[in-house]
């Protein structure tokens, strides 16, 4: 089961339970813990859409015969 957390074939889990004979006992953390699953953050996303919104903010104030007008005036 670890392998497969690992891999990404087992995602959004929700639980773990392990039954054994008439007992059930929630591992999910244990098994999670022991995949070592990654938290992926939003700043490398955050980032990447900064700098995105930059460049077209800088596209917004170029003059109208900047080097987007011209190419598209010749193509």
């Amino acid at each position: 089961m670890i392998s497969r957390i690992v891999s990404g074939e087992y995602k959004n889990i929700s639980f773990i339970h392990e039954v054994a004979d008439s007992s059930v006992e929630d591992v999910t953390a244990d098994i999670l813990a022991e995949a070592a699953v990654p938290e992926i953050g939003a700043t490398g996303v955050d980032l990447q859409a900064g700098h995105f919104d930059h460049a077209r903010d800088l596209r917004k104030h170029e003059p109208a015969d900047g080097p987007m007008f011209s190419q598209a005036i010749t193509s």
